[in-house]
């Protein structure tokens, strides 16, 4: 990439912040042997302690998965370290598409089951875990010539309405702060299964998937032959505290 590019990977980042990540989003619910009552596990099994869910006879069920998101538990949840991140993709130069990762995420999402639009989603992504698989290319991304992670160490989205579009289907907007700049954005989240099974441990688990698409040079970045659009995965699994962990 030249060096116009970087603030392409400056606004992907501050994107990736957003979808912080939150509630996450958009990918269809788990095929056949992955949803409620499934033996497999295989899901479940790949997490810190879930070493024995790659054995056999499947996860332990403490309290039955569900894939309807009117029956999850309301309550404050909190983002399972191990299982949210962000994977941001942009043309580059119209050759082919780059991705990267935001690995390290601490999000809260406070649920209301009763009206799921009445949940808040808060998250912030740590901006100097971005990885490109590229030794040498994340520490010019970190550098004062890209993303300048020492002086803008985060970013942060914080959902101001969530809206409900279809069957297991959320609209989460919110505010979106990065490089020092915040502007409105949007979210598409499907909600997978929420269960309490033993792998993975933890207690009660609830999971989403989430897209956000955004144009970078609405936070003020430069036009160039890199991609304006960037689009941001997100992948969240979020724990209850408090609730019964499986042993």
């Amino acid at each position: 990439m030249k060096s116009r590019a970087k603030k392409i990977v400056a606004f992907t980042l501050s994107s990736a912040c957003a979808i912080g990540v939150g509630l996450a989003l958009a990918q269809s619910p788990p095929p056949d042997g992955m949803g409620p009552g499934a033996e497999g596990g295989m899901g479940a099994g790949m997490g810190g302690g879930d070493a024995a869910g790659m054995g056999g006879g499947g996860p332990r069920v403490i309290e039955p998965l569900t894939s309807k998101l009117s029956e999850v538990h309301s309550g404050d949840y909190v983002l399972d370290p191990d299982h949210g991140r962000i994977i941001w993709n942009v043309s580059h130069h119209g050759f082919s598409i780059f991705s990267a990762v935001f690995s390290k995420i601490d999000a809260k999402l406070k649920f209301d089951a009763a009206d799921v639009t009445r949940s808040q989603l808060d998250a912030t992504v740590n901006m100097k875990s971005v990885g490109s698989l590229i030794p040498e290319f994340d520490v010019k991304l970190n550098s004062p010539v890209w993303l300048n992670t020492d002086k803008y160490p985060t970013s942060r989205f914080k959902s101001t309405k969530i809206e409900v579009t279809g069957p297991n289907k959320l609209r989460v907007t919110g505010d979106l702060n990065f490089y020092g700049t915040t502007k409105p954005a949007t979210m598409d989240v499907t909600f997978i299964q929420a269960g309490n099974v033993s792998p993975p441990a933890g207690g009660y688990r609830v999971g989403f998937n989430g897209v956000m698409v955004i144009k970078r040079s609405e936070w003020g970045m430069e036009k160039s032959t890199v991609g304006d659009e960037v689009t941001l995965n997100l992948e969240a699994e979020f724990t209850l505290p408090g609730a019964a962990a499986a042993h």
